[in-house]
């Protein structure tokens, strides 16, 4: 078994995330899990302007073959770092875009003034949106942070969630996908083979037939599967939109 770890640990703020993630790996390499770690906050990735990126594409190429992928980021006012962020926005390239299709993608985040949540909440949308699978995130605020060196008790649940991990990728578990993130019943199969014939039309040479044009997904499928064609500020757009959608709703049904 392979995992392809993304790693983003800007120093300044770095709240141990170095700490929670090299117990997790360890535990996977326990197991006999191959793991290959990409710490892009090391690495001159730059901002995305349409155009390929050798080590992105080297990154994506690992994310490609493994069976799971681990996001491990500190977050800082509500969101990612700039570099996790950075990086997620190749996700846009439409030779990249369904490098995540049906991956199983764990998000382990750390935060000193309670940015974890939210900066969850976009990942775990973004991971969604791209078609992966997102389970049993890390999300770890700064009450646990102060003494998690001496805490034996955050130790072994750092281990459980590695082991839980390496047993829902062993097993390749199926889960239902909520909508917006699917697409119609009606001719769903006819319209992927479309998308298929048009793929191997257009296919880059570096690329294997299980990914396909989101130019061709988006002429294709029904138009709630143009999401997978947002950038991750949209998503996050659309993710607060619906959080501000439910406070509401709950507000009324609440008060009226």
């Amino acid at each position: 078994m392979q995992i392809a770890c993304v790693y983003s640990g800007i120093p300044a703020f770095q709240q141990k995330l170095d700490y929670i993630f090299n117990i997790f790996k360890s535990t996977l390499e326990e197991l006999n899990v191959e793991v290959r770690v990409f710490d892009i906050s090391k690495l001159d990735i730059g901002f995305f302007s349409g155009v390929k990126v050798p080590v992105v594409q080297t990154i994506f190429e690992n994310i490609k073959v493994a069976n799971g992928v681990v996001f491990a980021t500190t977050a800082q006012r509500l969101a990612p770092n700039g570099a996790m962020q950075c990086f997620l926005e190749h996700l846009d390239y439409s030779l990249y875009g369904n490098v995540l299709e049906n991956k199983v993608c764990l998000p382990i985040i750390t935060s000193r003034d309670n940015s974890e949540y939210m900066a969850g909440n976009y990942i775990n949308t973004l991971i969604s949106s791209l078609g992966g699978i997102s389970v049993n995130g890390m999300i770890v605020g700064k009450e646990y942070l102060k003494n998690i060196e001496n805490s034996m008790n955050i130790t072994q649940m750092i281990e459980k969630y590695a082991e839980d991990f390496y047993r829902i990728v062993r097993q390749k578990r199926t889960y239902f996908v909520s909508s917006p993130f699917k697409p119609k019943e009606s001719n769903f199969e006819n319209k992927q083979n479309d998308i298929q014939h048009n793929f191997n039309q257009q296919a880059d040479t570096n690329f294997n037939n299980n990914y396909y044009f989101t130019d061709n997904i988006n002429n294709t499928l029904d138009d709630r599967e143009n999401i997978r064609s947002l950038t991750g500020a949209q998503v996050a757009e659309l993710y607060q939109k619906e959080v501000d959608n439910n406070i509401s709703y709950n507000y009324n049904n609440q008060y009226n």
